[in-house]
């Protein structure tokens, strides 16, 4: 048996150097934290938290700090630069 479920949609955000993208996705992600956390309290646990897929490809030690600092409950996934 074969269920279907639908998928959360994918949201891109692209734009030059300097535009804001790191900054509006780490308020953004920490703001969907809080009230996905808030739901999940409040429903006893019935309610998933949300969960993120941050992609970029200039992950290097530097950031990944600057990252683990303002995300709440981080989880990395790293693959080496010579994995494609």
């Amino acid at each position: 048996v074969t269920t279907s479920r639908q998928m959360p949609p994918i949201v891109v955000i692209d734009s030059i150097m300097g535009a804001g993208k790191t900054t509006h996705i780490i308020d953004h992600m920490n703001a969907t934290h809080a009230q996905g956390l808030a739901d999940f309290l409040a429903s006893d646990g019935k309610t998933q938290l949300p969960k993120f897929l941050y992609v970029t490809p200039l992950l290097d030690r530097t950031l990944t700090a600057f990252l683990e600092k303002l995300l709440k409950d981080l989880v990395f996934s790293h693959l080496d630069s010579h994995v494609i």
